[in-house]
């Protein structure tokens, strides 16, 4: 389980509804893939033209356990630039 902060106008925001069932090694995973499948992209397709639909088929892969509402939730956490991430003990 993780917590996650985003950047946003210059400040951290921890995202609503955390923490999220899954582990800070996979969200890095795919961040990793999102950003392949950016490269690859042309500019009226894939992940330029759908970051989060293509962010939550990649975290489905990585992490298929996840609820439709954490898939949503932690696709935004793959597609923005800046992300803090905390282990949860719990």
């Amino acid at each position: 389980m993780i917590t996650i902060e985003v950047k946003e106008r210059g400040r951290w925001r921890r995202l609503p509804n955390g923490p999220f069932p899954i582990t800070e090694a996979q969200l890095t995973e795919a961040r990793k893939r999102f950003a392949e499948e950016q490269s690859k992209a042309t500019t009226f397709a894939g992940a330029r033209m759908a970051p989060v639909t293509t962010a939550r088929q990649i975290l489905s892969e990585i992490a298929p356990a996840l609820d439709s509402f954490d898939l949503l939730n932690l696709g935004f956490a793959v597609t923005i630039q800046k992300v803090r991430v905390t282990e949860c003990a719990f």
